[in-house]
């Protein structure tokens, strides 16, 4: 939940930027994430624990 609290203003962010790159965004990185799920929980977690750190900084910095 705190990750996606943290993640939600990136999105919200993104859809303010344009609906039409929004939902281009959305659909790739919707396609990346099911690709990742699908390999294995385990690599998922793994990439979840790279990944988070690199939205809180985005967050911070921006």
């Amino acid at each position: 939940h705190h990750w996606l609290f943290i993640y939600t203003p990136l999105v919200v962010h993104i859809y303010t930027v344009g609906c039409s790159y929004t939902h281009h965004w959305l659909f790739t990185f919707t396609t990346l994430v099911v690709h990742i799920h699908t390999i294995g929980c385990s690599y998922t977690l793994h990439w979840l624990f790279i990944y988070t750190p690199l939205v809180v900084h985005i967050h911070t910095t921006g």
